[in-house]
């Protein structure tokens, strides 16, 4: 009977997703609301879409109970969460409907449940996965005779090829590598990402010297960047300049050598290892083997090596010698994580884990 507790668990989640359709579909005027939401303007809900209410509050009529559920009932909710997901995918072939809302609309449904249950349940995971690409929020223009909306999408397309290229997300969400490069999005999601693990998150503005060399020879001059997102890992409460360190991130600009890009502007009052708890058993460290006083750049571009300069505050850039790395460290020797389940039941735990990235160079 105790391994009922895991499944049930992760059966309730899966209908409670459904939560915000049901909202929608609780007046004639909800529904209309919903669907401008998703960029379709309709003088009346397509009668068609009568058949998901049912569907979906079978299963989360069955999810209020879930604490007490018996395999049966387990076994029910799954089916009906089955069928709900069905209901919404025959709608692509349902007769009544155009034949573009036919052909966007329940993969628009399917996509708007599972993002805005992760970004309303469980907002630090769901912002990490929009900041690498998995999830994405993108805004759709008015056309035709579509509404202005924001396009929510899971990318499940792309998980074939994530072990192949590890940056499939990353490239297809902004598109990286190329001259329409998404910067402004990309930092957008990264502030969300910040806000939900309540980091210290400052907008900085660089001085003359600092921007000159950003943003050297860029083919748009009147289009660069001025202010970098800074994430503050320690400062002065009262005198910020006098102690601070963390790092920001600064959208380099289009060049007649190089496609857009971005920059690590780590900042400190000197070498430093500074070490954060961010939530329960998990710790961010920002370590840095070199100077940043005198200003750090780690430059990032598509197909070039990173480059890592110092001098940026000077005005005479330079290039340096010492590492920098940022590690992330989830569990605490001896406590086991639980991530599904209860401690006294069917439960999946593990120990910890961490994971490091960073940079290395030589003058």
């Amino acid at each position: 009977m105790a391994s009922r507790d895991t499944i049930a668990v992760i059966a309730e989640e899966l209908a409670l997703a459904f939560q915000p359709l049901q909202a929608a579909l609780s007046s004639p005027g909800a529904l209309l609301d919903f669907l401008a939401d998703l960029g379709w303007d309709f003088a009346t809900p397509p009668a068609e879409l009568d058949s998901l209410g049912p569907a979906i509050g079978h299963p989360l009529s069955l999810a209020t109970t879930a604490d007490t559920m018996n395999p049966a009932q387990i076994a029910q909710l799954i089916d009906g969460i089955r069928t709900a997901f069905k209901t919404i995918a025959d709608l692509g072939s349902a007769a009544g409907l155009a034949g573009d809302f036919r052909a966007e609309f329940p993969r628009q449904v399917i996509d708007y449940v599972v993002v805005e249950y992760l970004l309303n349940q469980q907002p630090r995971w769901g912002y990490l996965l929009v900041a690498f690409g998995v999830l994405r929020l993108e805004a759709v223009p008015a056309q035709g005779g579509r509404l202005a909306y924001i396009r929510r999408t899971v990318a499940f397309e792309d998980f074939g090829d994530f072990i192949d290229d590890p940056l499939v997300f990353f490239r297809n969400s902004y598109r990286w590598g190329q001259s329409n490069f998404d910067g402004d999005r990309m930092v957008a999601s990264f502030y969300q990402l910040l806000q939900a693990w309540h980091f210290a998150i400052r907008e900085h503005v660089h001085d003359a010297a600092t921007l000159d060399r950003l943003n050297d020879d860029a083919l748009q001059p009147d289009a660069v960047f001025d202010a970098s997102l800074r994430l503050v890992f320690a400062e002065d409460t009262l005198e910020p300049a006098t102690f601070g360190a963390g790092v920001g991130l600064f959208l380099l600009p289009e060049t007649p050598a190089d496609k857009p890009g971005f920059a690590f502007l780590p900042y400190a009052t000197g070498a430093f290892e500074q070490e954060r708890p961010i939530a329960e058993n998990l710790t961010l460290a920002l370590k840095a083997g070199v100077d940043l006083t005198g200003g750090l750049g780690v430059l990032v571009r598509p197909d070039k090596d990173v480059e890592f300069f110092t001098g940026f505050a000077s005005g005479t850039l330079s290039s340096a010698s010492g590492n920098l790395s940022v590690l992330l460290k989830l569990g605490r020797a001896g406590e086991p994580i639980l991530a599904i389940g209860t401690a006294d039941a069917s439960r999946f735990e593990f120990g910890g884990m961490s994971t490091e990235g960073g940079t290395r160079s030589r003058a």
